[in-house]
């Protein structure tokens, strides 16, 4: 991956931190040699970039909307 690439990555992944998989089909001709991984990998080892994981939250049941 070139430095160009790891900028550009920077930039997008500060505008919306949940991106990952999304940013190699929004920008395929850029990242189509470049794993879903590397780009991981990349964010959080490289450059130092906090991981996100969304919270799992319980279904609600009927006894809990009352």
């Amino acid at each position: 991956m070139s430095p160009h690439t790891g900028k550009f990555l920077v930039r997008e992944v500060k505008e919306n931190p949940i991106l990952t998989v999304n940013l190699k089909k929004k920008h395929l001709n850029l990242l189509q040699n470049v794993s879903v991984q590397t780009i991981q990998h990349r964010l959080q080892k490289g450059l130092k970039l906090p991981t996100r994981h969304a919270a799992k939250k319980p279904f609600l049941t009927e006894a809990m909307k009352k």
